[in-house]
């Protein structure tokens, strides 16, 4: 009974909306059996939330089989993303942090949720915007409240956008701060080649004194 009063109460929230609308649920995870919790701990949280059971849950066993549907999904707030950092055990060689620094570059709008073990990794997924979950993975009427509370506080922080759909869901503002911009690109290094024999006649005329000084 305390369980469906809470869960009562959570769907009557405001942040609850996200939830309610939630059509697609991304997880990148190399475990089969942390895949599977985390889709049936989600089903179960946005029923908690009023939801329907209409959001289609895609697994990627690593970041490189990820990236090439990013462009698909990063411009819907309706979306939520879970991100493991060491993905190796499928041969992934791309990290979790790499995947939430290319979902800040296409200002994906969406929810980040961190569910990886690595103290350090899940820091630095927080300083990239994710809400950090870390392993194991919590209950599910923790999750649901978790996901809430960070729904709340990460309105009050910044404008929410307000989506053109009919149904008004509201996205989590895309993250531009300076720390988590990609470093810049390099810039090429100056020719080191010896300039041709045209080239160099043609300089050293230029630079030579004129005949009338």
């Amino acid at each position: 009974a305390a369980a469906s009063s809470s869960s009562s109460e959570a769907a009557a929230r405001p942040d609850a909306k996200f939830l309610r609308t939630l059509s697609l649920v991304v997880i990148c995870e190399d475990s089969d059996l942390i895949r599977k919790a985390l889709k049936a701990k989600l089903r179960q949280v946005c029923r908690r939330a009023g939801a329907t059971d209409d959001a289609v849950f895609r697994e990627f066993e690593t970041v490189e089989t990820l990236l090439p549907h990013l462009p698909e999904f990063a411009h819907r707030p309706d979306c939520l993303v879970t991100i493991d950092q060491n993905l190796d055990a499928k041969g992934g060689v791309l990290s979790g942090t790499d995947l939430a620094l290319e979902l800040n570059k296409a200002a994906f709008r969406g929810l980040m949720l961190s569910c990886s073990g690595d103290d350090a990794a899940a820091a630095e997924h927080a300083r990239l915007g994710c809400l950090v979950l870390g392993k194991p993975i919590p209950k599910v009427d923790d999750l649901l409240h978790k996901i809430l509370d960070f729904a709340a506080a990460t309105q009050r922080r910044r404008p929410a956008v307000v989506s053109d759909d009919s149904e008004g869901n509201l996205g989590f503002p895309a993250r531009h701060d300076a720390e988590v911009s990609p470093p810049p690109r390099r810039q090429p290094l100056p020719s080191t080649r010896e300039p041709t024999s045209s080239a160099a006649s043609s300089t050293a005329a230029s630079s030579s004194p004129s005949s009338s000084s």
